[in-house]
């Protein structure tokens, strides 16, 4: 574990020779001079003392991307040891070698150094530009995560927390929330039943290991490309089609990467080219990804049966917020009937729009490719918003520095862009982030915004190395943004949609949120570790910053004009908020409900159809013969049975803005933002979620701010 560097003040070395040794010099002064003089002296001691530290920022960052196969090969190896050595010397632990610290604090500072050289290898197959080092990182991930399987199943480390456990040794509130979770841990990986089960379950495990990174890889590695001529692309705008590649032949290359295939289904006018898109971009890894996720269905169905629970929703949401499946499902349905005459009214609208287009009747139910083009076409007639437009006015660069300016206002930081830290390819940039108050070094964040071959084709926060302090020792967070924004050309800088701009805001919360969770001890709860059903709360809440009329005019600035928005599109741009809000409502219940069905107590046997199904019974929207959206959902690895968290931290989120920045002039009050920032950031998943939100708002929190801003309040 790195020693910290930033020496607290009453450090003896900061009272060097050279400062002490010119006082002799005046000590026959008389003591006018002698008191003027030693006032000053004091004045420039106090400066020197609180200068921001010099920091040897290569000390605090343990990451290394430049590995090869063969580094990554060999680290591999190493960590495997290393690992096994700890977990076998935990497990050999007798008697009143049995403590707090031999049992939670020595194994914590081997994780807190272990994890920054384990993410430096398993990182890179997302963001690698060298492909042959994507697939070792992919082995090298697969490898350890089953290793670490195997250390989660062992029964003499379950038995040795259980000893802890029974001695009631005195402990802090983190310190036996960390013991109290590591048991349930361990029941839930079935280290309480008999040898054939706990073997069985170990088996599970490594096999759904295995399948999720294949699944995760697989659409990581998809790099369809379709043709299209320029009428097939009518409605697209010449700086769209400058941004394509050409086939010899004088066709537009277009990927299914988000850059193409968002701004193709919410333009093009040309219907056909949207069907084509929406079904190739529907059936990305169909062949392998659905049989992959039937595979998994059916595993975490069987384990979930072998440890006692009704479904794999009940095991997943236990140490949630939730609690259990039936609340998960209370919860959807609820939403769903108060969103239910709105998203009526949505649909409506786009019926009538895609009926003076085609002719068809308002019976038939919408097509897939239909829907982003017309809601984006409500959003232009009925609210006047003209997004290519709109978009001229958020070049990525002026977005990117006032973004910074923002949350250094909100939560008291300040971002310098530093040269000296490893990186994986010449577009990342690296930002050192500190504290405004007193200077102090927090941590790192990595940006990697713009798509290339093979590189994760979504938009995530990316943990790297832990933010904790133990025993006065101190690790400092590391975290990446990837992002998939469309790059500049010679001709035009890199511009923003509207929507980017709010993923902008999204996923840099994130970021914060693992940066600022200072107040941690335990690896196991830095950064966004928290409840799932809680992490998206706080990225959430600071998305309602880029719909607000002050905040907008700071982030606009037109890349020909440098005028900021005018106050008319901001009023349409705000206004157009309330646009296809039932809908996208019902959009998001579609996965949530698909995501609950097949991990429910009786998994479909079709989850393709399955699919279908709910997303033509939730919202009218029938999917094409043939595509297999399942496939696609990337989310089913990882968000597994808790999709739903999104929506129920969005409930939080609203109760947050509302009660406590949506007032005048609170938008960017440093005390307000320093109490969120201290409140429900710098503790991590060191305290209950449900704790903090009632702490940070002074009640108990209610969906009454979420109805409001859905407009679904009666």
């Amino acid at each position: 574990m790195l020693t910290a560097v930033l020496r607290p003040l009453y450090s003896p070395t900061f009272f060097r020779p050279s400062l002490i040794r010119p006082l002799a010099r005046f000590m026959s002064l008389d003591l006018y001079r002698i008191t003027a003089f030693i006032a000053l002296l004091l004045a420039l001691l106090w400066t020197y003392l609180n200068r921001p530290a010099r920091i040897s920022h290569t000390s605090l960052n343990k990451l290394n991307f430049d590995l090869t196969v063969d580094d990554i090969k060999a680290q591999t190896t190493e960590l495997i040891k290393e690992s096994t050595d700890m977990h076998n010397r935990l497990a050999a632990l007798k008697g009143s070698d049995v403590t707090v610290d031999n049992v939670l604090g020595v194994p914590n500072e081997f994780w807190v150094d272990f994890y920054p050289r384990y993410s430096s290898m398993e990182f890179l197959q997302n963001v690698s530009p060298d492909k042959e080092v994507r697939e070792a990182s992919s082995e090298a991930d697969q490898k350890l995560s089953e290793h670490l399987v195997e250390m989660s199943m062992r029964k003499d480390v379950f038995d040795v927390l259980v000893a802890l456990q029974e001695q009631h040794p005195q402990m802090d509130a983190e310190s036996e929330r960390l013991l109290d979770r590591s048991i349930k841990e361990g029941r839930r990986n079935g280290l309480h039943l008999d040898e054939a089960s706990r073997e069985e379950i170990e088996k599970m495990k490594k096999r759904m290991s295995e399948l999720s990174i294949k699944f995760s890889k697989n659409l990581g590695e998809e790099n369809t490309v379709l043709e299209f001529t320029k009428e097939e692309l009518d409605g697209m705008s010449d700086d769209f089609l400058e941004t394509l590649e050409k086939t010899e032949s004088g066709k537009y290359k277009v990927t299914l990467k988000y850059p193409h295939y968002v701004p193709i289904a919410k333009k093009c006018k040309v219907r056909e080219t949207r069907r084509k898109m929406d079904f190739a971009f529907n059936n990305r890894c169909a062949d392998d990804n659905t049989e992959i996720l039937a595979e998994l269905v059916k595993l975490r169905k069987e384990r979930a049966g072998i440890l006692g629970f009704p479904s794999h929703a009940d095991f997943a949401t236990e140490l949630k917020m939730a609690k259990n499946a039936p609340t998960v499902r209370d919860f959807l349905h609820g939403i769903e009937d108060k969103v239910k005459g709105r998203g009526a009214s949505d649909m409506k609208l786009l019926k009538d729009l895609r009926k003076e287009d085609t002719g068809a009747t308002m019976e038939e139910p919408l097509d897939s490719y239909d829907l982003s083009y017309y809601r984006n076409l409500v959003e232009e007639k009925n609210y006047s918003v003209d997004q290519l437009l709109i978009q001229e006015y958020f070049p990525f660069e002026h977005v990117l520095k006032t973004l910074l300016e923002l949350y250094e206002s909100i939560l008291g930081l300040k971002f310098t862009r530093v040269t000296d830290q490893p990186v994986w390819h010449e577009d990342v940039v690296c930002l050192a982030v500190s504290d405004a108050a007193d200077g102090r070094f927090i941590g790192y964040c990595y940006m990697d915004m713009f798509p290339r071959e093979g590189k994760y084709s979504h938009a995530a926060l990316f943990p790297l190395q832990p933010n904790v302090q133990y025993k006065g020792k101190r690790s400092y967070g590391v975290c990446s943004l990837v992002c998939n924004f469309t790059k500049s050309t010679p001709t035009k800088p890199s511009l923003l949609t509207h929507d980017e701009v709010v993923t902008f805001f999204h996923e840099f919360g994130h970021c914060m949120h693992h940066i600022c969770a200072e107040n941690v001890e335990y690896a196991e709860f830095a950064g966004t570790s928290v409840e799932q059903d809680f992490v998206e709360c706080p990225s959430q809440m600071l998305e309602n910053w880029c719909w607000e009329k002050d905040i907008l005019k700071r982030l606009s600035c037109h890349y020909k004009t440098h005028e900021p928005l005018p106050d008319d599109l901001i009023e349409k741009l705000i206004k157009s908020r309330d646009a296809n809000e039932g809908i996208n409502t019902q959009r998001q219940l579609v996965f949530d409900n698909f995501d609950q069905t097949i991990h429910g107590v009786n998994p479909p046997s079709d989850i393709t159809t399955t699919f279908n199904d709910i997303s033509l019974q939730t919202m009218g929207v029938k999917q094409q013969e043939g595509s297999h959206f399942p496939a696609t959902f990337g989310h089913m690895c990882g968000y597994d049975a808790k999709y739903y968290s999104y929506l129920w931290a969005e409930v939080f989120a609203d109760d947050l803005f509302l009660t406590k920045f949506k007032k005048p002039h609170n938008l960017l009050n440093p005390e307000t933002g320093m109490e969120y920032r201290k409140t429900i950031l710098s503790r991590g998943g060191a305290v209950d979620a449900s704790e903090i939100l009632k702490e940070f708002l002074g009640r108990e929190p209610n969906q009454e701010a979420f109805l409001e801003m859905k407009g679904l309040k009666a």
